[in-house]
């Protein structure tokens, strides 16, 4: 079992979310680099300019010395002119998250998404995510948090299918 080290996102930290945005968006994959990514509207609304109001993000890692980045749970406000996949309306932060492959099903996602909850809890009403409809081990999560579908199933930027998914608190 890994041992795991959580503190809070502040602004010094935009490199360790687009490391780990690469991983989960399967960028490697589809050819797109980190640098391309950066570029790219759609994926800089998730991370640049740290420190909005409703920014809050943990990040996991082993405990020091090796300080090795585990994974990342975040979460960012949007208005419609600014929505990403998640969107439910102006006062519903969008959460995302991430591990590398080698600390999934461990339980730390979990552990993750707890304390970004605790946090958010009294703060805001509820709180959304998109999720692609194949990533059953995501939906079994999210569901176990109490997370439930909102609305219809869509297309995604990718061309499959994903769903809303709304915790409210």
């Amino acid at each position: 079992f890994v041992k795991v080290e959580f503190r809070e996102i502040n602004e010094d930290d935009e490199e360790l979310i687009w490391n780990i945005v690469y991983v989960t968006a399967d960028m490697e994959k589809s050819g797109e680099t980190i640098e391309q990514a950066k570029q790219n509207p759609d994926r800089r609304r998730y991370i640049c300019d740290w420190g909005k109001p409703f920014d809050y993000g943990v990040i996991a890692e082993t405990p020091d010395p090796e300080k090795k980045l585990i994974g990342l749970a975040w979460m960012r406000l949007f208005t419609y002119v600014n929505k990403g996949a998640g969107y439910i309306d102006d006062e519903t932060p969008e959460l995302s998250i991430g591990l590398f492959e080698e600390f999934r099903n461990q339980g730390i996602g979990k552990l993750l998404m707890t304390e970004l909850i605790n946090y958010a809890r009294g703060k805001v009403s509820g709180i959304s995510l998109s999720v692609r409809d194949y990533n059953l081990p995501a939906i079994s999560m999210y569901k176990s948090l109490g997370f439930e579908f909102h609305g219809p199933p869509f297309n995604n930027r990718v061309g499959t299918t994903s769903y809303k998914m709304l915790l409210k608190l």
